[in-house]
């Protein structure tokens, strides 16, 4: 009939196997972004996220004992948070158990007197990539 010339092919649909979110989390952690590998299922995902956390998530206040402010903190793992305090304590908590357990902090070998500062806390932690340090 018509002179429009051949349709473009059809993009074939994915089976559904590989648009479960088990597949999309696998591809995330590989590096593929989003959209390259699932389009729209990421927002679909923080969509439901939205939804649901709220009411999944609740906040608890965690007994510190004699411990100061905390400035700094960092997961470990789902169970644990390494903390920094403002009186210069390194201690980690198990936030299921509520369990303390302190870290000791390396002594400087310089002169006294190059210690001789104020505390101020620790305001920032940072991890090696496999958390052992």
């Amino acid at each position: 009939a018509g002179g429009d010339g051949p349709l473009p092919p059809k993009k074939p649909k994915r089976p559904a196997a590989l648009r479960s979110l088990l597949h999309y989390l696998k591809g995330r952690e590989v590096g593929a972004r989003g959209r390259a590998g699932l389009p729209g299922f990421e927002g679909k995902l923080r969509g439901y996220a939205v939804r649901k956390l709220p009411e999944l998530l609740r906040e608890r206040e965690l007994a510190l004992g004699t411990l100061n402010k905390v400035f700094a903190s960092q997961w470990l793992n789902a169970r644990q948070v390494v903390c920094g305090t403002k009186c210069n304590t390194l201690f980690v908590v198990d936030v299921q158990s509520g369990h303390i357990t302190r870290i000791p902090l390396m002594r400087d070998r310089g002169p006294a007197s190059a210690r001789a500062q104020p505390n101020c806390g620790i305001h920032a932690i940072q991890l090696n990539p496999s958390k052992t340090l």
